[in-house]
């Protein structure tokens, strides 16, 4: 059993999660979310793809590309490099002048320009991210912090008792909840445009590499934080955050029982798909019992 100091202090951190995300719509206040809106889920059956860089996009059929292209999708960072037309691209730090070349040169190909989806933060204020903004549509989102380092049972009371009805039932498209990176964020914003069913392609978690390291998609010419494992991939499916992505999803699955997730994932390389396989059998077990 917690202690009532364990308590308190969880109480203290929904208190200061709930300063932060009045802060954030404060700051963002008369934001345009037009752009965002116009993303939003037609009926409960449409599926929000979320598609990052890892190398099991090499494995996708024509017909999973299909789904990607004609569906609501977005990209994770450097995902916007793959031969996908996307809806959004979830674009963070952009720290080199080759990176900025090669996202730029991407989004010129694209059979449809894609909304940039950019949190707002001063230290990710840099000359690329404003060239790149200058060339195409990118909007600017706040981000509410939320005070999840002490434990995940933290998480699971902030998001119980105040992030739902900020995400479901009065959802703001100008601030995101900062959670455990842009994964998370995605999937909160899916949810925010009525997407019940979401599908992750390209989501790894693990130490596999890029796509293009897998494969020979021609000359890229990007800076060394793009030429192995992604770090970031492996830190959101690791011990690097509370909580972690899969420690999110399945929080999220508790506590909106409608939600479905799935993957793009035609060989099973992707933790994120055994991971939501054990989910599903542990759902289906839950609900026998209950029954």
């Amino acid at each position: 059993m917690p202690s009532n100091r364990s308590n308190l202090v969880r109480l203290l951190d929904l208190g200061v999660t709930a300063l932060r995300w009045y802060g954030a719509r404060f700051r963002a206040r008369n934001t345009d979310t037009a752009r965002l809106a116009a993303c939003k889920a037609a009926g409960p059956k449409d599926v929000f793809y979320i598609v990052g860089p890892g190398g099991t996009l090499n494995d996708l059929s024509d017909n999973d590309k299909q789904l990607i292209n004609t569906g609501t999708s977005a990209a994770v960072n450097m995902a916007i490099l793959a031969p996908l037309d996307f809806r959004l691209c979830s674009l963070e730090a952009v720290l080199e002048k080759c990176d900025e070349l090669a996202i730029a040169g991407a989004l010129r190909k694209k059979s449809r320009s894609p909304v940039l989806w950019f949190q707002h933060r001063t230290k990710y204020n840099n000359d690329h991210i404003k060239a790149i903004e200058r060339e195409f549509d990118l909007y600017r989102y706040n981000r509410a912090s939320v005070s999840v380092r002490r434990d995940l049972a933290t998480f699971r009371l902030i998001l119980r008792h105040f992030m739902i009805k900020r995400i479901i039932v009065q959802p703001d498209l100008s601030v995101c909840f900062a959670v455990c990176g842009s994964v998370a964020r995605l999937v909160l914003l899916a949810l925010s445009l009525g997407y019940r069913r979401i599908c992750f392609a390209g989501v790894d978690l693990g130490s596999t590499q890029y796509f293009w390291i897998d494969q020979d998609v021609g000359a890229l010419d990007l800076s060394k934080n793009y030429q192995g494992p992604s770090l970031g991939a492996m830190r959101q499916g690791g011990s690097g955050a509370v909580p972690n992505i899969f420690e999110f999803i399945e929080a999220i699955s508790e506590q909106i029982p409608d939600v479905e997730f799935k993957t793009l994932d035609p060989r099973n390389r992707s933790r994120l798909s055994s991971f939501l396989v054990d989910l599903r059998a542990k759902k289906e077990t839950q609900n026998l019992t209950t029954y």
